[in-house]
């Protein structure tokens, strides 16, 4: 079940944009704070890189526990604790100017670190399912698992659940979405048409859950649904029709801080001011590169079938750019005399007013 949990990074940029600092202060008190770095070793965790760049890990948990018992049904009846059912690398630059945001799939198949679980036990180093470090050792595991597959420092964290997300898209009066045909998921309660729709918050919610019955059934599959309702939701958050309307900008700040976890160390109203120079075409939404021939392991019938493989050396590369604060190479042109005519460029990650743009022309 995802949860397009950029919508924690939607509200501090509006919350700067606005310059609602008396509501900040007001809303911060909801917020659910937990000491999230207090338990890992600094002799486990990467160098603190020379710059004022900032990294967040934002996840998405599916927690039945609360407003999350309304999804235990079906198949989801027996799962106990939460998952982080989306996993997300945000990625500031020190400018304040841009942000890459990184999605890591819950369905990796990658090394998990030793680190101690939610039991007070030390779990093993193995391998294994990525969301599973969140499931096992809460958050300082999780902040151990991508440290150590990523090398990238992790600054601070937040978490939001189900009742948060739908909420946040209820506040800014539902998301738009542009779709190439009908959407009609097995075991999801949304039935969408081709072409323009706008969602309200439990449409969204099942719409970036949805797995079964849509597209080739992965995790893939619905993280570039995730991309579509993240870029809807920051042009409907940034718009005027939300900063002219009080009330509705209260409704999104407090469902945004009413159903957010954060580490105790993360000051929202310093975060909000220090993003106000970003611009919706500055924000890039990507995901971490797949190995897309990773072995018979991960082939149908498989052992390891639906699982995902990470491109190793293209992942790397991208921790790197991160690690230094460096914006992506643009892509190579193709040579003007290569007879092969799938050598094209490779496109550039989307950004949001770019899926913005795309789903103007859907009207």
């Amino acid at each position: 079940m995802l949860l397009v949990v950029l919508a924690v990074v939607v509200s501090l940029v509006v919350l700067a944009v606005a310059a609602v600092a008396l509501i900040a202060r007001d809303l911060a008190g909801d917020l659910e704070r937990e000491d999230v770095f207090g338990g890992l070793t600094e002799d486990e965790r990467p160098e603190q890189e020379p710059t004022e760049a900032l990294d967040l890990l934002v996840l998405g948990s599916d927690g039945r526990e609360g407003a999350g018992e309304a999804y235990e049904t079906g198949e989801n009846a027996d799962v106990a604790g939460e998952r982080a059912d989306t996993t997300l690398l945000v990625h500031i630059s020190a400018d304040r100017e841009s942000a890459r945001v990184v999605s890591l799939p819950r369905d990796s198949w990658v090394a998990l670190p030793s680190c101690r679980g939610t039991d007070g036990a030390q779990l093993p180093a193995r391998q294994g399912q990525l969301n599973a470090a969140f499931l096992e050792g809460g958050l300082p595991c999780a902040v151990r698992t991508v440290e150590s597959l990523t090398g990238v420092r992790i600054d601070h964290t937040a978490v939001v659940d189900f009742a948060g997300f739908r909420d946040m898209v209820d506040a800014l009066g539902g998301v738009p979405v542009c779709l190439d045909e009908p959407f009609r998921p097995r075991m999801a309660g949304v039935d969408l048409p081709a072409g323009r729709s706008v969602l309200q918050g439990p449409e969204a919610l099942e719409f970036v859950r949805a797995r079964y019955g849509v597209g080739d059934g992965t995790d893939t599959d619905r993280i570039e649904r995730q991309k579509q309702v993240i870029a809807s939701m920051l042009d409907r958050a940034l718009s005027r029709q939300l900063l002219v309307r009080p009330d509705r900008l209260v409704r999104f700040l407090s469902a945004a801080t009413r159903n957010l976890r954060v580490d105790k160390d993360l000051d929202l109203r310093e975060l909000a001011v220090s993003l106000r120079g970003i611009d919706l075409s500055q924000v890039a939404l990507t995901t971490v590169p797949l190995d897309p021939d990773p072995g018979p392991e991960f082939a149908e019938g498989g052992e390891l079938f639906g699982r995902l493989a990470w491109d190793e050396p293209a992942a790397q590369a991208l921790f790197a750019e991160l690690r230094a604060d460096r914006a992506p190479a643009p892509p190579a042109p193709a040579p003007a005399t290569s007879s092969d005519p799938s050598a094209v460029p490779a496109e550039p990650a989307p950004t949001a007013s770019a899926a913005t743009a795309a789903e103007t022309a859907c009207r």
